[in-house]
């Protein structure tokens, strides 16, 4: 069960789902990670600079939430909870185990993983 909290212009994702996989293009491997939790994606020619764009994208999509007042609408949207705590808090229930039916059928193998995040807003 992945979480979102944020507190003191942080916010901190727990458990986050993450599916690591490669597409090969003309000019090479492109690594490329997939939140599906946030329907969210990162590039990059290694997997930690996909992981970068992901957690720099993440970053700039809950920004942009904050700033509109949308968080909570547009979290519910994507499957995710409200819950009590201080500060705005969230829950996603998703089958951990199951890469999801949306990654394209002509990527590389793909890799399930789960990882925290936590960056500035």
């Amino acid at each position: 069960m992945a979480t979102i909290r944020i507190e003191n212009g942080r916010v901190k994702i727990d458990s986050l789902r993450i599916v690591l996989f490669t597409e090969e293009d003309g000019e090479g491997l492109t690594y490329i990670t997939y939140a599906p939790q946030l329907k969210a994606y990162g590039y990059g020619a290694t997997a930690a600079e996909a992981f970068e764009g992901l957690a720099f994208y993440i970053q700039a999509y809950i920004e942009n939430l904050l700033q509109d007042n949308a968080i909570e609408e547009e979290l519910r949207q994507l499957g995710w909870a409200s819950i009590k705590e201080n500060g705005p808090s969230f829950v996603a229930h998703m089958d951990e185990a199951v890469i999801p039916d949306d990654i394209p059928p002509d990527h590389g193998e793909a890799k399930l993983l789960t990882r925290q995040l936590e960056v500035a807003v």
